[in-house]
């Protein structure tokens, strides 16, 4: 996912049901929107319906060879194309569903993608009231179910409540998720100490249209996988993750990213 080092955005289609049932799943979000530092061609003019065919071109033509060549073709894996967002801007995003007893997988896995894809960090995240280091808010919108417009909207709504919600923000089914990230020293990113967080929530939704209004909480239970672009060892904090597998994982990595290289030249064009 792009820079995102405060929040970032998964909205989780209905199918997978409410932020509740979350439970018990691990998700990995990403975007096939590169980095901004990494060099590559900047498709940021191209508008929200070009950017989703090219996400759409992406499920289809670079997920498989990556499931593929980590040997998870077994898995019950799911992937959704949603909408998401990074620094008040909004793009389609992607958000894959691992099973529960998978998060070690689920960390190559966004290892590998963060790597073919370019993306400045990537997020794996779970529901977790135990161990969970980072406070996350519901937001729920009265007679609609969540869409890129609304959520945009209550996205800036909450940045000019306080700067700290400006990162980034979560969803999942009709909710919206605003995720309190915190670093390797545990400092939120937002700036905010949790209660202060949830309360700038709760002003940011008075008057929003349609209704919003909080309504309720769960900790969970993140880690935060980031690159090193630019710089000569672009991606090495992604394939540090990846010693571990054969070669033949490994290799192939390279070449998917070259084809994924040649569809953001063929969508700019």
């Amino acid at each position: 996912m792009r820079a995102c080092r405060l929040a970032l955005i998964v909205v989780a289609a209905l199918v997978w049901g409410s932020a509740a049932s979350a439970q018990n799943f691990i998700y990995v979000a990403y975007q096939a929107i590169p980095g901004t530092r990494t060099g590559w061609p900047d498709i940021a003019r191209l508008d929200y319906n070009a950017r989703q065919r090219l996400s759409e071109d992406v499920q289809r033509r670079i997920l498989p060879d990556v499931v593929r060549a980590l040997g998870m073709q077994t898995m019950a894996l799911e992937t959704q194309i949603v909408p998401g967002g990074y620094m008040l801007k909004t793009d389609p995003s992607f958000v894959t569903r691992f099973p529960p007893a998978e998060e070690e997988a689920a960390l190559r896995f966004a290892a590998a993608l963060g790597y073919v894809l370019r993306q400045d960090s990537m997020l794996v995240f779970a529901v977790d009231a135990t161990a969970g280091q980072s406070r996350t808010v519901r937001v729920r919108f009265a007679g609609e179910c969540l869409t890129p417009q609304t959520a945009q909207l209550f996205f800036e709504q909450a940045a000019r409540t306080n700067k700290g919600l400006g990162g980034g923000y979560t969803a999942f089914g009709c909710e919206m998720l605003f995720i309190n990230l915190r670093d390797d020293k545990n400092a939120p990113y937002s700036g905010l100490n949790d209660t202060q967080f949830a309360a700038v929530l709760e002003r940011a939704a008075i008057g929003f249209a349609p209704p919003a209004s909080v309504i309720g909480e769960f900790r969970t239970r993140t880690v935060l996988i980031g690159s090193d672009w630019p710089g000569n060892n672009a991606g090495k904090l992604y394939i540090d993750r990846l010693t571990a597998l054969p070669v033949e994982a490994v290799a192939p990595l390279d070449l998917m990213s070259y084809r994924f290289g040649d569809m953001l030249r063929q969508a700019v064009r």
